[in-house]
């Protein structure tokens, strides 16, 4: 299960990098857009492969906190630059508004929206993971204080 959320998650981050983060609307301009790869959506597709990569780990075998770590903190930077980009975009658009007097309308774009999704889903993929990852056991011999030494 924690695969699948993080796999669907990463996918979603990939997909809205792509995707619109900021419209512009405006009469005899028409419509402009910026795509999240004229911006930090740069960071969250490198940060989707990487979570791609850890992944990748996860299906093979190496379900450890460690790989859930890196989920956990892959979604919240995520989550963070989306957070971030989302507000400076609607501060951005009340700005505009405001200068053109109501004739340019700016958004923020589906894109961005679709990435905040995807880190949250990294999120919740991660503490999956972290209950899902086997818990190491420390080696008799150090659970009874003496050391791991066969020659005594």
């Amino acid at each position: 299960m924690p695969g699948l959320v993080v796999g669907l998650s990463t996918a979603t981050v990939f997909i809205g990098a792509f995707m619109p983060w900021f419209t512009v609307r405006a009469p005899f301009v028409g419509e402009l857009s910026k795509s999240g790869t004229e911006g930090d959506g740069v960071i969250t597709l490198i940060l989707a492969v990487v979570a791609a990569v850890a992944l990748f780990r996860w299906f093979n075998g190496s379900r450890t906190t460690g790989v859930a770590t890196t989920f956990s903190i892959i979604g919240v930077l995520v989550t963070g630059i989306a957070i971030f980009d989302l507000v400076d975009a609607t501060n951005r658009a009340s700005d505009l508004s405001a200068k053109t007097d109501g004739l340019a309308q700016a958004t923020p774009g589906a894109g961005l929206l679709v990435t905040l999704v995807g880190g949250i889903g990294l999120v919740l993929g991660a503490i999956l993971a972290y209950n899902a990852a086997p818990v190491s056991e420390p080696p008799a011999a150090e659970a009874e204080g003496r050391p791991d030494d066969d020659t005594q």
